[in-house]
């Protein structure tokens, strides 16, 4: 039976070895043994029995194992001719053991080489080499070399080989587990003898191992205000925990003070930093130690502490700033009203607190204390009368922020009055300011001056009313009202008694003269609205005069104007 058109499967496997040499035989059928020329490789089983062993020239094996001579093949009568088919199967040829529990799998990769068993010359040689990884681990960097045979030439290959020659190669990069590539290789023989071609597959294989170095953790923490008063001391929290897995040792917790800070007792010196330091020792994992201590503010401004841990081993913590803005807080509190008013008569008294520091003051209150006698008529910002003390709640005031606050009280009687409000904030701080107004009885022929708002904001109208009473014995003549407006106000408007008229010239109202104002009659009543423009104080003087009397007599009402709070 002839041999012609037969085709011989040939499996070749590579373990995990780079340079791992896998010879294929190919030729005409012989009964000698025959030796690979690479001779890495030896037999530990015995030949296919489906073909005869002089067709699988060498017998191949399914391990790689250290260099050996080729034993022969066992003597035997020859199978019957096999087709084109798939590879025939190779005794002990599979997927190596389970790996050993806990260790990752090895890739293996098997070369199968399928081939004409003999060909006519000049006949082109048609090999399908495949390439199969059997494990389930990748394997990286997979080259497949082909040595040309001496008795032939490369014609062409799919995929084409990188190089060409003297060694036909393929890259085919990673091949992952039970993954496989197939080269197709077309060779032409040259003559002079019969064709061996040799393949084989290399490829890499490494492991990457984590192990992980356990060392403790330090995490700092601080607490303290934000706000401070110059001079006075500051007290700071300090926390270090451990949160590694292994304890901590030698310990060390150092706190620095930029310049301006006086830390303790020690003395204060203005061009150096301050430096703290204590020794804590040994911490478990999971513990914390906590220091406190104070220190005093020497300078206004942004001031600023860092404090930093260290261990045994080189280990040193995050740095834990906190920073403290440094001021004063100091509040005014000024009171403006006459010092003396006709009793039984509305009467409007001005309160201005400000805060001249620079820090906000906190829970602002002013209180002002009615004196017996001494009648609450109305307040503005919300004040309240509770057991004959008048109480403003003002909350906060930034930095160099005023409120303006109204009383209008009244005396029942002739009286020497004396108030004294007071200002409390943040904390228990205080300021205060007193007025006297002399409450006297309405007698003779006079006249009277108010505003209707002692404190106002910007763009808000004030009503100034001049009233002008005898009770004398006879009637007075030609009595005669002037208003003297301030630049802080803009007139808008004015009414006299009778339908007087008047005229308006540079923020002064002059009022045509009454002609007559009998005993206990009528009080004449004379007003001029006006808008409050700017922030200040609003001072209205309003001139009276009488009779044959060629100069005016002026009394004055006091308006103060601030700029618009927030709704």
């Amino acid at each position: 039976m002839s041999l012609r058109g037969r085709y011989v499967g040939v499996t070749l496997v590579a373990l995990a070895s780079l340079g791992a040499a896998l010879v294929l035989g190919l030729g005409a059928a012989s009964a000698e043994p025959h030796k690979s020329p690479f001779r890495t490789a030896q037999v530990t089983a015995s030949c296919p029995p489906e073909l005869p062993c002089a067709d699988w020239a060498p017998c191949l094996p399914p391990r790689l194992l250290i260099p050996a001579p080729m034993p022969p093949c066992p003597v035997g009568p020859p199978a019957p001719a096999v087709g084109v088919g798939p590879p025939a199967p190779t005794a002990d040829v599979g997927p190596p053991a389970a790996a050993t529990s806990g260790e990752p799998p090895t890739p293996t990769v098997a070369i199968h080489v399928r081939a004409p068993d003999s060909a006519v010359a000049g006949q082109e040689l048609e090999y399908r080499i495949t390439v199969e990884n059997t494990s389930r681990a990748p394997a990286h960097h997979v080259l497949v070399l082909d040595a040309l045979a001496a008795h032939a030439r490369f014609v062409r290959a799919t995929p084409k080989p990188e190089e060409t020659g003297p060694e036909l190669v393929w890259r085919l990069g990673s091949l992952d587990g039970g993954a496989s590539r197939e080269i197709v290789l077309v060779l032409a023989p040259t003559g002079g003898g019969d064709v061996v071609n040799c393949a084989r597959v290399q490829f890499d294989h490494g492991q990457c191992v984590r192990t992980r170095i356990t060392r403790p953790q330090l995490v700092v923490s601080k607490t303290g205000p934000s706000e401070a008063t110059l001079n006075e001391p500051v007290t700071f929290r300090i926390t270090v925990t451990n949160t590694g897995a292994v304890e901590a040792v030698g310990v060390v917790l150092i706190e620095t003070l930029q310049k301006g800070w006086q830390l303790g007792q020690k003395p204060f010196e203005e061009d150096r930093r301050s430096q703290g330091t204590w020794r804590l020792g040994t911490l478990a994992p999971g513990k914390s130690e906590t220091v406190e201590y104070q220190a005093t503010p020497r300078v206004e401004g942004r001031l600023c502490t860092s404090a930093d841990a260290t261990a045994a081993g080189g280990l040193i913590s995050e740095p834990a700033r906190h920073c403290v803005t440094v001021g004063r807080r100091v509040m005014t509190l000024d009171i403006l009203g006459p010092r003396t008013a006709y009793a039984k008569r509305p009467v409007n008294f001005s309160i201005t607190v400000k805060n001249e520091g620079s820090l906000p003051a906190t829970d602002v209150t002013v209180t002002d204390e009615l004196p017996e006698g001494l009648e609450f008529l109305d307040a503005n910002q919300g004040g309240r009368l509770d057991d004959r003390q008048v109480r403003w709640a003002l909350g906060t005031l930034a930095p160099r922020q005023s409120r303006i606050l109204q009383l209008q009280v009244q005396s029942n009687a002739e009286r020497d009055v004396r108030q004294v409000p007071v200002a409390t904030y943040s904390g228990g701080l205080k300021a205060s300011t007193e007025i006297t107004t002399k409450f006297r009885g309405a007698a003779g022929f006079d006249f009277d001056v108010e505003a209707d708002k002692y404190a106002v904001e910007v763009d808000t109208p004030v009503r100034y009313t001049a009233t002008v009473f005898n009770r004398g014995t006879a009637a007075q003549t030609n009595v005669a009202i002037v208003f003297e407006l301030p630049p802080e106000l803009e007139f808008k408007e004015a009414r006299g008694p009778a339908g007087l008229k008047y005229r308006i010239e540079k923020g002064v109202v002059t009022f045509e003269p009454l002609a007559s104002l009998a005993a206990n009659a009528k009080d004449a009543v004379y007003q001029v609205d006006a808008v409050a423009r700017k922030v200040g104080s609003a001072l209205v003087q309003v001139g009276f005069r009488a009779g044959a009397a060629e100069k005016f007599t002026f009394k004055s009402a006091l308006t103060q104007i601030g700029e618009k709070q927030p709704p």
